[in-house]
C-alpha cells in the first residue's frame, strides 16, 4: 500500500506540475483561489487540534482519505480516522501552532501542497515543547466546492 500511495503522490505532483488550460479558464479554480480555500483549512485543522474537535479533523479528509501516520502506517476513512484521533488527543494537547503552504500545484480538482508547521505541544504535565515538521498533502475538491485532505503525509522534524 505504500508503494501505491507514493506512486499516487508522485503521480500527483508530476499531474499538477502545471497549472491545466481548465484551471487557468476557470477563476474559481485558479491558485490563488485554492491556495486561500486550502489556507482557510489549514486554519480550522489548527483550530481543531487545539480544541481536540476529532470529528471535524476527521472531516477536513475526504471519507475515504489516507493519512500516513507519523512513525509508520497508513490510517484510511473516517471510520478509522477518527480513533486515531482521538487516541492520539487524549495524550497530547496542541495549544498552538499553524500550517503554511510553501508550494501548491493545482490540476481542476486536485491540488499537492508541501507545507510547514510548528505545533507547541504538552503531553501530561510535562512542560510544553515547540515540534515542527513538512507535510505532503493531496486535496480534493469535492462536489460541494470544499476542498479535503485525499492523502496526508506529515513528517516532523528531528528533536534537536
Amino acid at each position: 500500500m505504500r508503494s501505491q500511495l507514493c506512486a499516487f503522490v508522485v503521480g500527483g505532483c508530476v499531474a499538477c506540475s502545471h497549472t491545466s488550460e481548465a484551471t487557468k479558464a476557470d477563476p474559481s479554480v485558479s491558485v490563488e483561489s485554492v491556495r486561500s480555500a486550502i489556507a482557510a483549512r489549514n486554519a480550522e485543522f489548527a483550530r481543531a487540534i487545539k480544541a481536540k474537535d476529532t470529528t471535524a479533523i476527521t472531516h477536513l479528509f475526504t471519507e475515504d482519505g489516507v493519512l500516513v501516520v507519523p512513525g509508520g502506517g497508513f490510517v484510511k476513512g473516517w471510520q478509522a480516522l477518527e480513533p486515531l484521533w482521538a487516541d492520539r488527543l487524549s495524550k497530547a494537547s496542541f495549544l498552538d501552532g499553524s500550517v503554511t503552504t510553501e508550494l501548491l500545484d493545482v490540476k481542476g480538482d486536485i491540488a499537492v501542497e508541501a507545507a510547514r508547521f510548528q505545533w507547541t505541544i504538552q503531553r501530561g504535565d510535562a512542560p510544553a515543547v515547540v515540534r515542527t515538521g513538512r507535510a505532503l498533502t493531496v486535496w480534493q475538491r469535492g462536489a460541494d466546492g470544499s476542498w479535503r485532505m485525499l492523502a496526508d503525509h506529515p513528517e516532523y522534524d528531528p528533536v534537536k
